[in-house]
């Protein structure tokens, strides 16, 4: 590409004797010379982080950002740190990254939302949308009729977004080669959300996605929320919110007297490459203008299960006693008999848990919310039309990457995209639907023998 651009360098501006062109550098194989300048070009893969590093640069062109391997060994972080750490911040210097839009989530998404976001970074964001591309355009001999044939979305090209009718036209036409429209605007993406939205079986839309995403521009305060314990079912001290830069948990609102809230737990793994375990905090009845739900507080890690339980119940009565929901499917079907100690633990510590109606007879109510064949159908549901419909408040655009990563199968189910997690989306989808359905009734209080025969139930 560089000899391509030498070879038509403009003359007016080149002074030089020599023509621009490469030429070897001292039997250098990755590095090339332009003669009369002395300009040196060393060219590196992103595969080798340790070629570009120590090198003395004033440009560097980081190309197809997206694609660059991210793992232990591979990080696109580090990679950048190698080659931009040469380069002074002084005039003529400049870094460039540059590359076609690769899914949600990764570090060249993550990097182009900081760049979006006032005072978080140093780069400048710059898009080029289909119609920006000369070659895209046809002839249009009749406006009336071609306007007549547009839908909505082509309309709003004109009237949103100013294409031209050649343009529109040109679109019109290439939309007939795709067999749906959510593929021919992961080709041709007219804004950077289409471009991000790289699958067209994402369940959710990445229109309403982005639109939710406004919500994100509120900074969180970063900590944990603790309390001292002196038995096994007493507290002696309020839970209280201490930042820290190092702590797990994002606080966005912090608790309002008389608030109603509902914190939903969904259980992960313990080790960095198991699922991650997510406990938000919904407030059912914000002082947003819509009086919307809005989530106010997460903590999202790796961590041993009954410290998870733990870390719950402290976020719980940090909101007031807030209703505290389980997604109990990991711990009921323990093969430790771990399940069966934490939800015992929460179950007499924790004064207003979620129960849900038990399938056997025999048993009232079950701890937990339990996801399955019937129950997820329903959450997701209701949670696609929260985010089509700005029903909810969000504020963790880690979580907008989840909605944007969820796919559906060809058998109907839904998963998160290969090597992606759906640990905060289950979390929201879980509170708002207990939150619409309005099954918030406080739990029965059992005896002991009553209490065992539900948890053996839900063991089984």
């Amino acid at each position: 590409m560089y000899s391509k651009l030498l070879s038509r360098y403009p003359p007016d501006y080149w002074d030089e004797e020599a023509r621009p062109e490469f030429r070897p550098f001292e039997r250098m194989t990755n590095t090339r010379v332009i003669p009369g300048r002395e300009c040196k070009v060393t060219v590196c893969s992103s595969e080798n982080q340790e070629a570009a590093r120590g090198l003395d640069c004033a440009l560097a062109h980081l190309s197809e950002v997206a694609f660059w391997k991210d793992s232990p060994r591979h990080s696109p972080a580090d990679l950048m740190r190698s080659v931009t750490s040469g380069i002074a911040s002084k005039p003529l210097s400049f870094v460039a990254m540059e590359s076609t839009a690769n899914g949600v989530g990764n570090f060249f998404h993550r990097e182009w939302l900081r760049a979006n976001t006032p005072g978080a970074s140093d780069k400048i964001p710059f898009f080029v949308p289909w119609h920006e591309i000369e070659i895209n355009r046809c002839e249009v001999s009749d406006p009336d009729a071609l306007w007549d044939s547009m839908d909505d979305y082509e309309r709003s090209l004109w009237t949103v977004h100013g294409c031209t009718l050649e343009a529109i036209k040109w679109y019109h036409e290439k939309r007939m080669a795709f067999s749906d429209h959510r593929s021919m605007m992961a080709e041709y993406p007219t804004t950077p959300a289409e471009a991000f939205s790289s699958t067209v079986s994402n369940v959710f839309s990445s229109e309403d996605v982005e639109a939710l995403r406004e919500g994100c521009r509120v900074k969180a305060e970063r900590g944990e929320v603790v309390m001292s314990d002196c038995g096994d079912t007493a507290l002696c001290v309020a839970p209280r919110f201490v930042p820290s830069v190092d702590g797990k948990c994002e606080l966005w609102r912090y608790p309002r007297p008389g608030g109603d809230y509902i914190v939903c737990v969904d259980i992960g793994g313990r080790t960095r490459n198991a699922d991650f375990s997510v406990i938000c905090v919904l407030d059912r009845h914000s002082d947003s203008p819509d009086g919307v739900p809005e989530i106010v507080a997460q903590w999202r890690g790796h961590i041993d299960h009954d410290l998870l339980a733990r870390k719950a119940e402290a976020l719980g009565r940090y909101y007031g006693d807030a209703l505290l929901v389980v997604e109990s499917n990991s711990w009921e079907s323990s093969s430790e008999g771990e399940g069966r100690y934490i939800l015992d633990t929460l179950s007499a510590r924790y004064p207003n848990l979620y129960f849900r109606p038990c399938s056997h007879d025999g048993a009232a109510q079950t701890v937990g919310f339990h996801t399955n064949m019937r129950t997820k159908p329903a959450i997701i549901a209701n949670l696609v039309a929260c985010v089509r419909d700005r029903g909810y408040v969000e504020h963790s655009s880690a979580a907008c990457d989840e909605l944007l990563q969820y796919e559906a199968l060809p058998d109907g189910s839904y998963c998160a995209s290969r090597g992606c997690h759906d640990d905060m989306l289950m979390t929201r989808a879980i509170a708002l639907y207990i939150h619409a359905t309005g099954r918030l009734v406080s739990p029965f209080r059992f005896d002991d023998s009553t209490l065992n025969a539900i948890l053996d139930r839900c063991m089984r």
